[in-house]
């Protein structure tokens, strides 16, 4: 998978412009195009409404251009840029499919711009309106977090199906030069005995066996993954499997998979998402 277009949406906020210096160094690596684009939401009242599209405008002409031709020449990458109006996230959607965008880039939320929209409904928006890989910046007291570019480990969610296995593709094209690690991490749940719950409510009993089947299973399944991978693609590639509680309530996946990724290191975390 070679990334060819980079869009990373703004919204007039610090952070949000951040997130286009990990999608330039990603560019750069893969010698793609990165598309900075401002929306305009736009106001019921007609005169908020024009004096929003005028301040944008602005920003747009000014910052966002200034934006742009530091990052050709930090990056010595082509940068485009522009501004679109409608509803949040219509015009990143219908920009993403009219520019032929391979990956999105941004900041998971943030308190200037979108104020009401950005707080996380655009990412989920876009993550369920299109099927591109989208790469999320944490905030950090309202400075995006960058990860260490060229990344050095990432940790790659896998669960068995072919459907998470895609996500591998997309970690490999952040890192087309194979110099990172990628670590495959796999959570396995216990099993449970099957009891009487009339009988014996709100009891739950380990079937030991069963449980240590299904680690077996996993362990082969990741070793076979990571031998396939060193061997198609030449990569460093490390494996881990963890079991979890049987009592732990609700899902267990997220939190365990977050700790994996602190103790392992790891500069990104790739996932599908259902």
């Amino acid at each position: 998978m070679r990334l060819h277009n980079i869009m990373v949406p703004l919204d007039g906020s610090a952070p949000a412009e951040r997130a286009a210096l990990t999608a330039a160094a990603i560019a750069r690596a893969n010698g793609a195009v990165l598309h900075l684009v401002l929306v305009h939401e736009g106001a019921v009242d007609p005169h908020v409404n024009a004096q929003g599209r005028t301040n944008e405008q602005t920003y747009h002409d000014q910052r966002v251009r200034n934006l742009a031709a530091d990052v050709r020449v930090q990056f010595g990458i082509t940068v485009v840029t522009a501004l679109r109006a409608g509803p949040v996230p219509r015009p990143l959607v219908s920009y993403v499919f009219g520019n032929a965008i391979d990956l999105i880039v941004m900041t998971s939320h943030g308190h200037t711009g979108w104020r009401r929209a950005w707080a996380g409904s655009v990412a989920d928006e876009l993550a369920h309106r299109v099927s591109v890989p989208l790469l999320m910046l944490r905030l950090d007291d309202d400075r995006a977090v960058l990860p260490t570019m060229p990344l050095r480990r990432i940790l790659v969610a896998v669960d068995g199906s072919n459907e998470a296995e895609v996500a591998i593709d997309t970690a490999r094209a952040l890192d087309p030069a194979a110099t990172s690690t990628l670590v495959l991490g796999r959570i396995v749940p216990s099993v449970a005995v099957d009891v009487d719950i009339a009988q014996n409510p709100g009891v739950l009993l380990p079937d030991v066996d069963a449980t240590q089947r299904d680690v077996a299973a996993a362990t082969r399944y990741v070793d076979d993954l990571a031998t396939r991978l060193r061997s198609r693609d030449g990569v460093a590639v490390e494996t881990t499997v963890e079991l979890a509680p049987l009592l732990f309530r609700p899902s267990p996946v997220g939190p365990m998979m977050a700790g994996i990724a602190r103790r392992v290191r790891a500069d990104l975390v790739a996932l599908t998402s259902h």
